[in-house]
């Protein structure tokens, strides 16, 4: 599941020119995203390269104005504050740096919960860049499992501590990431990104850590999972669960049932 997982990164390595920097904010973006909103994601940190941001890298009012303007979400009227505050930044960034947004409709917003809105990930993605140079650097090096966690402590401010889009104001709130959202972005962005790295450069430390971490996490909870506890599958962590998650995805639901060793021997008795 890992080979399969870095093959696209691989793709988006040649794409960057082999900046690890730039794929690492691609991946944890689109991470972000989770799965509605992956892509759109993923296409927002693509058109709006790190290298942009990081010049305003102490400036959190220039980076959001840079994402969620990139994102399509400044091209309305607005009457309050900091929308507009943030619409004036962006004007003038997009004028200097010659960017394109994507489109505002790429977003989705239903059958979401309020903590997943886009609106908020930009907000929050946008705290963990700031707060954060070099990420690729420090979680590469990052050698357990609270380590990295400690790169994800983060929590929105201002605005967005009252709404959860834009107008509708809400009750005060404290918007961090989860415990479970932090370990989904391990799962899917930082171990398959660490495995192929360790990979590329020949350093063997760096993969056996990417599957250690895997170790440490707790199993992941979804229907594919219930049904393999269903039939007495051991789920201990999330190697575990990966693994299932790959056997179901390439072989149950596909009914390759004799390509399987498993299945050929549930078959055989």
């Amino acid at each position: 599941r890992l080979e399969e997982k870095t093959t696209r990164i691989v793709h988006m390595l040649q794409h960057n020119q082999n900046d690890w920097q730039q794929v690492m904010y691609i991946q944890l973006s689109r991470g972000f995203g989770l799965h509605i909103n992956q892509d759109a994601f993923e296409q927002l940190a693509m058109q709006t390269p790190l290298k942009i941001i990081a010049k305003h890298h102490f400036n959190l009012i220039q980076i959001e104005a840079l994402l969620f303007g990139q994102a399509g979400f400044l091209d309305e009227y607005f009457d309050e504050a900091y929308p507009l505050l943030l619409q004036q930044e962006y004007l003038y960034l997009k004028k200097l740096y010659q960017l394109q947004p994507i489109a505002k409709n790429a977003w989705k917003f239903l059958r979401l919960r309020p903590a997943n809105f886009p609106t908020i990930r930009i907000a929050q993605f946008a705290q963990l860049i700031m707060q954060s140079a070099r990420l690729f650097s420090k979680i590469i090096e990052a050698n357990t499992l609270k380590e990295l966690e400690l790169l994800f402590q983060i929590e929105v401010t201002g605005y967005w501590l009252t709404h959860f889009t834009w107008y509708d104001q809400s009750a005060p709130r404290k918007k961090t990431l989860g415990k479970s959202f932090i370990y989904t972005l391990v799962i899917n962005a930082i171990v398959p990104t660490m495995y192929l790295y360790g990979k590329l450069q020949g350093s063997a430390s760096y993969c056996a850590k990417a599957i250690q971490l895997l170790q440490q996490l707790p199993a992941e909870n979804n229907h594919i999972l219930t049904k393999w506890q269903k039939v007495n599958a051991t789920v201990q962590n999330a190697s575990d669960s990966q693994a299932l998650l790959q056997l179901y995805n390439k072989y149950c639901s596909a009914k390759k049932c004799l390509e399987c060793s498993i299945g050929f021997e549930i078959l055989k008795r």
